[in-house]
Parts: C-alpha cells; sequence; structure tokens
C-alpha cells in the first residue's frame, strides 16, 4: 500500500511540474475561466450599483443567478451531447455524424424557444407575484426579465453548440 501511494504521489509530482504539458496548461485556463466572470463582477460591482440604483442592481443580480442557476441544470444534455459526439467522431460514418448533430442543434433551438417563450409570456407574473417588485419598478423588471429570457434561450442553444464541438475534440 505505502509503494502504491508513494508511486501516485511520485507521479503527480512529475506531471504538476511540467506546466508545458497539455493537461496542465487546459486546467490552468479552464482554472482562469471559471475564476474570470466573478472576479469581474466583484470588480464592477460598485460601478454597477452607482449607475443602476440598489434596487436595479439587485432585480439584475437575482436575474443573473436565476438564469446561471437554470443554465447549470441543462438536464445532463451537455455531457450527453459530448459522449455522443465522441462516439459518433469515432465511427466511420459521416451520415450518422452529420444526422446527429443537426438533431442536436434541432433540439437545443427548441429547448432554448420554449425557454425563452415560457420566461416572456410568464414576466409579468414573476416580476409581480414571486418577487415582489415594486410597482414604480414593475415596467422595467418586466422587460429585463423578458431580456433574461430570450437571453437564457440563446445560452441554452449556446451551450448544446459547445458540447458538440467538446465531443468533436480529441483529448490525448
Amino acid at each position: 500500500m505505502r509503494k502504491m501511494r508513494k508511486h501516485m504521489l511520485d507521479s503527480l509530482r512529475g506531471r504538476a511540474a511540467d506546466l508545458r504539458s497539455p493537461h496542465a496548461r487546459n486546467s490552468i485556463w479552464n482554472t482562469a475561466d471559471l475564476l474570470a466572470a466573478p472576479a469581474l463582477l466583484l470588480l464592477a460591482s460598485p460601478v454597477l450599483i452607482a449607475q443602476l440604483g440598489d434596487d436595479e442592481f439587485g432585480f439584475w443580480m437575482l436575474l443573473n443567478s436565476l438564469i446561471g442557476l437554470i443554465g447549470a441544470l441543462n438536464f445532463g444534455l451537455g455531457d450527453a451531447t459530448i459522449k455522443y459526439a465522441a462516439q459518433y467522431q469515432a465511427g466511420p460514418d459521416a451520415e450518422q455524424r452529420r444526422h446527429f448533430a443537426e438533431s442536436l442543434l434541432a433540439a437545443f433551438i427548441l429547448i432554448g424557444a420554449l425557454v425563452a417563450l415560457v420566461v416572456v409570456v410568464a414576466s409579468r407574473l414573476l416580476v409581480s407575484r414571486v418577487f415582489s417588485v415594486t410597482p414604480e419598478f414593475l415596467g422595467e423588471a418586466v422587460v429585463l426579465m423578458r431580456l433574461g429570457g430570450v437571453w437564457l434561450g440563446c445560452k441554452l442553444f449556446e451551450s448544446g453548440c459547445v458540447a458538440l464541438v467538446k465531443g468533436s475534440q480529441r483529448y490525448d
């Protein structure tokens, strides 16, 4: 057991020391990608609060949080897309790959459009009843909610496109 643990630690040290390896570079870029948006939002918050005001900034943050949460809940479609795109990419049948890509993009367009439509139609109800927005901010909040719904639909479609590209890549 000790030998195995020592071998694992030695191999990890060797890999971690080589920052030129593709795995290390990918890890660095993925970490930077994960940290960039929250860091920029943190830096921009004082400016946004000064420009929007407390109520508008609060609603904007709520809307971004909901969009991020719903966007993260893609029901495993992204992971499944990566798996099947890689599987079809490895196969010899170009027609099957094309059919898969077309079907996937159509499904993500449909899902994105449906989500956007539901949010746009339900935006007044959501803003007035669920989020209890004050009457003087109601009109702006409805517009923001509708824009957020359309943006969420576009993000869902984008996640399908990104997953399709990721599944087509080689990770040697």
